[in-house]
């Protein structure tokens, strides 16, 4: 809310994305401004600062550029544009500090660095130039505490680091070299996370000695501290996440062969495990939220599988909320969301099948929504996407096939959206959907074939965007639904291109072909799948163009912006091997599998650059291919796992700890230090 008003991004299907307000009734449900005819908002997020609303927006000439409103039209005004030109400097995470408000630009000259403003033109300056030249340090994760706003950057000298900044550059600099050199402080694999209790700051970082653990500051060198070393040495703690419930924080923590629930006032004494689930075993902890007072979260105690737990912080208030399905199979609980003070999510109680289920915390009210397909197969709700006060998801109700469903969690409130495929045949494909503009979109089928459909929850709501491969019996098979900059993003076939980029504002028109990277009908990945992420501001994906082979290719939504990032096996037809590319969406990094057509196809990673795409390790020595990732990559904790080959052990899980490109990489039994390109090795500790 802001000036006692709800305001918030939309597109009326007329002037594109805009400015929103609400007082919560149909006739105070208005657009503040039309910043631009096609959409002027670049991202949903809305900042209040210094008594205004901040955004990025791309008014049509200047690309997207720092705007702030009062919630008028007269008080809806560009600040500055600048990185002069349309390309735009992108501005985000607006935070205030004092009577300053501090936000990330890439001026074009500078690289992306830190900005403050006092809300004019001549009041807005570049803080400091933390990695100088045209470098950026990229700030990200920018918090404010009183008059100070906290952030990770990395000034290419210390690596990642905290940060902290007043608004003047004098008062701007890195609170302490955690990691000391060129490493990084933070979790290369994982989101960056701050939390804040009090004046003080709470995060994950590693000093290279104790691995990644639970760290506070108070904005200086002796103020921050480890608040515990929860795991001895060097083994990593492996915190996945955090909750906040009241002045404290929780988190799954593993310390040796315990693996369980924590939480921490901020004190070594006071960070302490909540309770030994297994006793001196793994109890799977995972998917922490918090509703109500309570903190929800999926646990496996040995004897009845992984089932719903809560806590209140107590070894005696942790408990198993419901024995779902008897026995030591479990229920398996998938968490899809919050819907108000309850807990939506799908389980398995062994006798009706994967069905959808909902708990307010106790034994009594946890209950199935609907059995949807009666009997013991199930509907197997399994994904779920929460958009507004609804969950949306697939199921089959076992005479329609699978359809888009939609629940507020009760059984009166849940019923498929919409039957696209009379029948008994699957209108909805392949499982992937987006929240986007206010709407769902999904890839759909009618019976005439795979198209990107949208909808606004009703049946007469649920439309085809697009028919981009008319009169095909399969359609344009549209997938990797990936928003960014208030377009969405996918593959998709249009019958003559091949599988390629598009883009859509969500309407016919609006939907349209990024670029045809692939030559003729081949498209970017021919009969083999591509897979798109997006990191940094930028999609990345593998494509072949017909000339350098099967390479990693970036875009940022315009033909002339869709490039090869680097020709990694030069003259060879192909560079990749596994096609799933895992983003690092804290630091803008794509890890992947290639082949450079000297040592095999080993793991890579990627910051758009084609300086900064460097191979990770060579895992099996020399021409021979370890062929990471055939099972995937995946995120854990402080890494990346995958499997590898190499001519000792065949083919073993591996495990990725990388500070900075080409520094450090497990292989194997162990974590592996990686001499630049000399592949110069030594073992520091067991992974298992």
């Amino acid at each position: 809310g802001y000036a006692g008003a709800l305001y918030f991004t939309a597109d009326d299907g007329v002037n594109g994305r805009e400015l929103w307000t609400s007082d919560g009734t149909s006739g105070g449900t208005t657009m503040v401004a039309d910043i631009n005819a096609s959409g002027g908002i670049g991202s949903p997020s809305l900042f209040v600062s210094n008594g205004r609303l901040w955004f990025a927006a791309d008014d049509g000439v200047n690309g997207l550029e720092p705007w702030s409103s009062d919630g008028t039209l007269a008080g809806t005004q560009p600040l500055l544009d600048l990185q002069v030109g349309a390309s735009g400097s992108t501005p985000s995470d607006f935070r205030p500090a004092g009577a300053l408000t501090l936000f990330a630009a890439d001026d074009g000259i500078e690289g992306r660095e830190l900005w403050a403003t006092d809300g004019t033109a001549l009041g807005t300056n570049p803080v400091l130039d933390i990695q100088p030249g045209a470098a950026s340090s990229s700030p990200n994760g920018m918090t404010s505490i009183g008059s100070l706003v906290f952030f990770a950057a990395d000034d290419g000298v210390n690596g990642r680091e905290l940060w902290v900044s007043d608004g003047t550059t004098t008062g701007t600099s890195i609170v302490t070299d955690l990691n000391p050199g060129p490493a990084e402080a933070f979790d290369p694999f994982g989101v960056l996370e701050f939390g804040v209790i009090g004046s003080d700051l709470y995060f994950q970082g590693t000093d290279g000695v104790s691995g990644l653990e639970v760290w506070k500051s108070d904005g200086s060198m002796a103020g921050t501290i480890q608040v515990s070393d929860i795991r001895q040495g060097t083994n990593d703690a492996m915190i996945t996440e955090f909750a906040i419930l009241g002045a404290e924080v929780y988190f799954p923590a593993r310390d040796g062969d315990v693996q369980t629930l924590w939480r921490s006032n901020g004190t070594d004494a006071g960070t302490t495990m909540v309770s030994e689930i297994v006793p001196g075993g793994d109890a799977k902890v995972g998917s922490l939220i918090t509703v109500g007072g309570s903190i929800f979260f999926q646990a496996d105690d040995g004897t009845t599988g992984a089932e719903l737990w809560k806590s209140d912080g107590t070894a005696g208030g942790t408990f198993r909320v419901a024995d779902i399905n008897p026995g030591t199979a479990g229920s398996s609980p998938r968490m899809l969301g919050a819907l108000g003070s309850s807990l939506v999510f799908a389980a398995d109680d062994g006798t009706t099948g994967q069905e959808l289920w909902i708990s307010d915390g106790t034994a009594a009210g946890t209950v199935r929504v609907m059995d949807i397909n009666p009997g013991p197969t199930g509907s197997s709700p399994l994904s779920g996407l929460v958009h507004g006060t609804e969950v949306y998801f697939p199921a089959n109700d076992g005479t329609s096939g699978f359809e888009l469903w939609k629940t507020d969690g009760t059984a009166a409130g849940t019923g498929r959206v919409k039957d696209l495929n009379p029948g008994g045949g699957f209108g909805f494909i392949n499982g992937e959907f987006a929240s986007f503009a206010g709407e769902v979109y999904f890839a759909g089928d009618d019976g005439t074939g795979a198209e990107l459909w949208k909808t606004d929850g009703t049946d007469p709501g649920t439309i085809l965007v697009k028919d981009i491969a008319p009169g095909g019996f399969s359609g344009s098979q549209p997938e990797q639904f990936t928003p960014a900059g208030g377009v969405l993003y996918f593959f998709a076939n249009d019958g003559v291109n091949g599988q390629e980029l598009w883009r859509s504002d969500g309407t016919g028109p609006g939907t349209s072909l990024v670029a045809n990277v692939g030559p003729g009908s081949l498209g970017v990945g021919g009969f083999l799948d591509s897979k798109l992420v997006e990191a940094g501001g930028l999609l990345f994906f593998p494509a072949n163009d017909g000339v350098s082979g099967r390479e990693l290719w970036k875009s940022d939504g315009t033909a002339p912006g869709t490039v090869l990032v680097k020709d990694i096996a030069p003259a060879a037809e192909w560079a990749f091997n596994s096609f799933t590319l895992v983003v690092n969406s804290a630091n803008g990094v794509v890890y992947f599998a290639a082949e450079d057509g000297t040592l095999g196809v080993e793991p890579w990673m990627s910051d758009g650059t084609e300086a900064g795409t460097v191979m990770l390790g060579d895992v099996s020595a020399g021409e021979f291919d370890s062929d990471p990732g055939t099972a995937g990559f995946v995120f854990a904790g402080a890494n990346v796992f995958f499997t590898a080959t190499d001519k000792d052990v065949g083919e073993e899980l591996r495990a990725v700890t990388v500070p900075e490109p080409g520094l450090a990489i497990s292989l194997g039994f162990g974590v592996w230090f990686v001499a630049g390109l000399a592949r110069k090795k030594s073992r520091t500790r067991s992974v298992g």
